[in-house]
């Protein structure tokens, strides 16, 4: 029987999507059929699925090479590397425990020291320094005034990342480590007992293809959406409320017009906007407000296209972005596009 080309929705599994796919196509019930390559909950795209004398091939279709288009949202990190995720890294304000911050700043997005917060040292996989820490060292690194422009630092880093290199699994993913695949670990609280196993994979291309702005109100909606869309236990009403927590505290430090602000800086020292408006460069500052409508709090999201090898897992390449920049981020989409020679 032929290979078939299946397109799976964003909150279905792939079990989801072909059981959807035998009810649509009735002919098919009662013939042995599997996917060959996972996609995530989150995650849209193409589905191959064998069926009758293909599934003794299934080992072939799995080691095919893949193309995603991904987004990468910038100020969280999540547990799972997407936004069905509980939060363990969110700067409010803004603001990264790393000690730097994205802020939008005359249309485009500025990573700067954020003021009064100690830089700390880590970053790098493998122990090594966050393209910020390298900057710093030599007296060229992002100050409250002298920001780096988001972008221009990304560029590097997706160059170096092509070719070969190992890694490590997510805690969130369908890997078995003695007996237990690792997300049941990671439920149970107990992910830090083992030793993440690591796979080695390829990167053939990765590019930059777009960057956007989304507002706070615009940005949970869409949260929200996605995740009401998965079916089964994968803690929907605990991620959902633990994003409303967030978004909300971070939505207390949105400008309201008239009025006036106080120290925001952390041990009461101002905030970077303070520190501008001292030099008389700074902006008018205004006093927080709870409405997520408020324009003023705004995220960035960038846009990639990546051809790699089997294996190869977006979510954790992703938080290598983040983790190589310093600051926060979590995979916002992913779409495949290709496997092997098939195409959506």
């Amino acid at each position: 029987m032929a290979i078939i080309k299946l397109y799976k929705q964003i909150g279905e599994t792939p079990l989801e999507c072909l059981k959807r796919f035998k009810r649509e196509n009735t002919s098919y019930e009662g013939v042995s059929m599997t996917y060959a390559g996972r996609l995530d909950p989150m995650a849209e795209g193409l589905l191959l699925v064998l069926a009758g004398e293909d599934l003794k091939n299934k080992d072939k279709y799995l080691d095919l090479d893949k193309v995603y288009e991904f987004e990468i949202l910038f100020g969280f990190e999540t547990d799972t590397g997407d936004l069905l995720g509980k939060i363990i890294d969110s700067p409010g304000r803004g603001r990264s425990s790393s000690g730097f911050e994205v802020r939008p700043q005359g249309g485009e997005f500025k990573i700067r020291k954020t003021p009064g917060v100690e830089v700390s040292p880590l970053a790098g996989p493998g122990g090594k320094r966050s393209v910020l820490e390298e900057e710093r060292s030599d007296g060229r690194g992002p100050t409250s005034k002298s920001p780096f422009d988001l972008k221009e630092m990304i560029l590097p880093i997706i160059k170096k990342l092509k070719g070969k290199f190992f890694q490590e699994y997510p805690a969130y993913s369908s890997r078995t480590v003695d007996g237990k695949p690792l997300w049941q670990w990671a439920r149970e609280g107990r992910i830090g007992e083992l030793e993440i196993p690591k796979k080695e994979v390829e990167i053939y291309n990765l590019e930059m293809v777009d960057q956007k702005e989304i507002s706070s109100e615009e940005l949970k909606n869409q949260i929200f959406k996605k995740i009401d869309l998965v079916h089964g236990d994968f803690r929907q009403d605990e991620i959902k409320k633990n994003w409303q927590e967030i978004m909300s505290q971070r939505s207390k430090f949105s400008s309201t017009p008239g009025d006036e602000a106080g120290p925001a800086g952390p041990g009461g020292k101002r905030s970077f906007l303070e520190e501008e408006q001292s030099d008389g460069k700074g902006e008018t500052l205004r006093s927080p407000s709870f409405d997520l409508k408020e324009p003023a709090e705004k995220f960035l999201v960038f846009n990639f296209k990546i051809h790699c090898s089997s294996g190869t897992y977006v979510r954790a390449l992703t938080e290598r972005i983040g983790k190589e920049l310093g600051v926060p981020a979590c995979t916002f989409s992913i779409k495949r596009t290709r496997i092997g020679d098939w195409r959506i």
